[in-house]
């Protein structure tokens, strides 16, 4: 059985660091056997499925590409394909690595999607599409789609309380659209602005709290 120097345990594990601070463990014969089940990580349990994916997505990217080039009078309209290919593969990404947070994996895809879709509209020719509508909306949806899964779900206000509230000031972004006229459709901005400012008060009136021990836990204070 070896010995982990820092939390002072025994640990029967043939692995070399300690499940616990990952430090090096010393002693043992090596004739421990592994105590911790092997839990596929979800690459695995779908390995077939996702290689499927993405031989179909390397697929499609070439033979849109070389459609293209011996089509050159019809645009180039093959980097939209490869374009949406790689768009959709970051968030399902994202949406894979953080599974297991429902809530940060809300906060992490309003990130992922805000960026992508004003690349979409940079590269499209600006049409402001982006700003106007797709990126308030989005701060409204994530919203209320945090505070409606940490209800139905019965979480716990630590659980998700800190996600809203980074969620609830990325929903005041809009307003600088508004104030700098970079948003040429004001209204949505302004209610992804007032939805934000709701949410705000709700939480510290209801759950000031949980917010303050929140914050105090992962900022150390």
């Amino acid at each position: 059985m070896k010995y982990c120097e820092k939390c002072k345990v025994n640990v029967p594990n043939p692995k070399q660091r300690c499940p616990l601070c990952q430090g090096m463990l010393t002693g043992g014969d090596g004739s421990e056997t592994e105590t911790f089940p092997n839990i596929p990580t979800i690459y695995k349990q779908f390995s077939l499925y996702f290689r499927l994916m993405i031989l179909g997505s390397v697929a499609a990217a070439i033979i849109s590409v070389m459609v293209n080039m011996l089509l050159p009078n019809s645009g180039w309209w093959s980097l939209f394909v490869v374009g949406g290919l790689v768009c959709m593969w970051i968030p399902l990404w994202t949406a894979i690595r953080k599974r297991s947070n429902i809530s940060k994996n809300i906060l992490y895809q309003v990130v992922v999607l805000s960026l992508l879709i004003c690349g979409w509209d940079w590269f499209t020719g600006w049409h402001r599409w982006s700003v106007n509508f797709a990126i308030p909306a989005l701060c409204i949806s994530a919203m209320l789609g945090i505070a409606i899964v940490g209800k139905v779900m019965h979480l716990n206000a630590e659980d998700y309380i800190i996600y809203l509230l980074i969620d609830i000031i990325f929903g005041l972004i809009p307003f600088i659209f508004v104030v700098t006229g970079l948003s040429s459709v004001k209204w949505l901005c302004l209610a992804s602005v007032a939805v934000s400012v709701l949410g705000l008060t709700s939480v510290f009136l209801f759950s000031e709290a949980s917010v303050w021990q929140e914050l105090k836990k992962r900022f150390h204070l």
